[in-house]
């Protein structure tokens, strides 16, 4: 446990070193990256795999992986779970395995693909780097200790969101059809590429507000057609985790905080406004997830959700009184932070 606090201690250690260092603030954000890199990604290989939940499964399939050919790998049944899963996670698992007999090296490319590419975004896009640092460690860093297939999934969607950008339509869709072979759901971000607006303004925010709504009302009849040819999704539907209003009340709560810092909308850059976009269907869902009471949706908001990690910093930054700025960075730390101890409550035995 205390391994895992001690984690987060050290960002505004460094932080605070590298004042003293000469170095200006761009330089100082690098070195920042680069530190917390090399520690997650040592923390990932090095963690004891046995008190994550669900861990053992892609273990399991990592060492079946060795015995199967490559001409059989597109092939596997329902006989053997533990691998029957989307191809591009096969033969990731087949290559590895390939490699090495060391089923550790599975959780090392893992966990690097997925830090390298939340680290790229914020230092590209975060106004606050040690903040956005927080936010993904407490948000994202500990679920995908154990949830790699979706979360690794979620990582390589990152990597399609200056084609959103650029519009180059072609580019954006070979990156998402590369996450979509880890991870079906991936395919609910290509949705983004149609809702990026030229101008974002308080038409446009109402046009995706009504829009969200009638999506909502839309995905309950899609639930329980899905369900219907899908029977192993009907235990997400009565999951515990729907009726909790907590997700959804603190989605509203960041959402109206980026507006009151952004508004009216008129020096957003074109990132903000993609990351906008995303921070609004991130609310969208967990409003759905807990009136259609159907936990999977979250799986679907965990695409959109890395926007919070970004543009939080970015509308606190916008903060002029410095009063209220600290105590939002303290409120956003306080609060994050018990959402954190609670996710490893869940996700596995606080065996430190």
């Amino acid at each position: 446990m205390l391994i895992w606090i001690g984690n987060i201690l050290t960002i505004p250690i460094y932080a605070f070193a590298l004042r003293f260092t000469g170095l200006g603030k761009k330089q100082q954000s690098s070195v920042l990256l680069f530190l917390m890199f090399c520690q997650l990604l040592f923390l990932t290989a090095f963690k004891d795999n046995a008190i994550f939940h669900d861990i053992w499964a892609y273990l399991i399939g990592f060492n079946y992986s060795k015995t199967i050919e490559w001409n059989n790998i597109y092939k596997i049944s329902n006989a053997f779970g533990y691998l029957n899963y989307e191809l591009g996670w096969r033969y990731f698992v087949k290559t590895l395995s390939s490699l090495s007999n060391d089923e550790g090296l599975l959780i090392f490319a893992t966990g690097f693909i997925i830090i390298y590419s939340y680290l790229l975004v914020i230092k590209k896009h975060s106004n606050i780097p040690w903040l956005s640092i927080f936010l993904f460690i407490t948000l994202v860093f500990y679920n995908s200790l154990f949830v790699l297939r979706q979360n690794l999934a979620v990582a390589l969607s990152l990597f399609s969101l200056p084609f959103i950008i650029e519009r180059k339509l072609l580019k954006f869709l070979l990156v998402i059809g590369l996450a979509f072979l880890f991870h079906k759901t991936a395919i609910i971000f290509i949705i983004l590429y149609f809702l990026y607006p030229s101008k974002l303004n308080m038409k446009t925010f109402f046009m995706l507000l009504i829009g969200g709504f009638l999506f909502y009302s839309g995905i309950a009849v899609l639930i329980d057609y899905g369900i219907t040819y899908f029977p192993k999704y009907e235990i997400y539907r009565y999951s515990d985790n729907t009726a909790n209003f907590t997700p959804f009340l603190i989605s509203v709560s960041v959402f109206l905080f980026i507006c009151t810092q952004y508004y009216p909308f008129r020096k957003v850059i074109e990132y903000e406004k993609l990351f906008f976009i995303m921070v609004i269907m991130v609310t969208l869902f967990d409003f759905s997830r807990i009136g259609l009471e159907f936990s999977m949706i979250a799986r679907l908001s965990a695409y959109f959700f890395p926007a919070t990690i970004i543009l939080l910093p970015n509308a606190i930054n916008n903060v002029k009184t410095p009063m209220l700025k600290y105590m939002s960075i303290s409120t956003i730390i306080a609060l994050y932070f018990a959402i954190m101890i609670n996710q490893m409550n869940y996700g596995f035995e606080l065996a430190f």
